[in-house]
């Protein structure tokens, strides 16, 4: 069964969304029917398609998840990891953020059906402003 994820989207902030790239990381086990749904939602989002990344971690699938997912073309082609056995979710994210070059990781499941303000919703969430205060020691 797929989840929806609805976001709430402030187009008054959408300012701030420009300093970050977003990069949301799928975990995927044996998911690749779901996977195909999610992504077709996570690559219709509401930003355009080199202001965010896309990972997908397949942790040990054989369901040829991977094969599917390198067949992809851009714009729509994610940086897709084969992880050669089952490590398990936090092993699995914990690759994805390896590969992170964006400023905010989201991590979602491969079960997830995005509302299309997924990402620009976090970009201007109180978290992401916070984050452009940070400051040096």
């Amino acid at each position: 069964m797929l989840r929806k994820f609805d976001a709430i989207y402030a187009p008054e902030e959408a300012s701030v969304a420009k300093a970050l790239i977003p990069l949301t990381v799928i975990s995927t086990y044996k998911g690749r029917d779901f996977l195909t749904h999610c992504l077709s939602t996570v690559f219709a989002q509401d930003l355009p398609d080199e202001d965010y990344e896309v990972v997908v971690v397949a942790d040990g699938s054989s369901d040829d998840a991977v094969k599917a997912l390198r067949g992809l073309r851009p714009p729509h082609k994610p940086v897709v990891l084969g992880l050669g056995r089952t490590f398990g979710l936090a092993a699995a994210r914990n690759a994805g953020t390896a590969k992170a070059t964006g400023e905010i990781l989201l991590f979602i499941d491969d079960n997830l059906s995005c509302d299309r303000h997924f990402l620009s919703a976090h970009l201007t969430a109180p978290a992401a402003r916070l984050h452009l205060r940070r400051t040096t020691r």
